[in-house]
């Protein structure tokens, strides 16, 4: 039993895939993951952290998504008013 859970852990580890973003205005982070869950379904955690590019205000947020199509995902939360960018 405890090799079954295993197998099934490490197959869903497996399809998920990790989407950086960074927005504008750290006092903005509720309005933007709110309108994150609007558009995208297979959402599986936030992380909130500092920016990146170290720029003063902005704040870095790691979204796991499923991998299925992570690149139409980026061009979904580029449109998201306040992302500066999706990586």
């Amino acid at each position: 039993m405890t090799a079954t859970f295993l197998v099934k852990l490490e197959t869903k580890q497996k399809t998920l895939s990790h989407v950086y973003i960074e927005i504008s205005d750290a006092s903005k982070v509720n309005s933007v993951v709110n309108s994150i869950k609007s558009e995208i379904n297979d959402i599986y955690c936030f992380d909130i952290l500092p920016s990146k590019s170290k720029i003063s205000g902005h704040l870095g947020i790691t979204i796991t998504i499923s991998k299925d199509d992570v690149q139409n995902i980026i061009d979904t939360l580029c449109e998201i008013d306040d992302v500066i960018f999706a990586i």
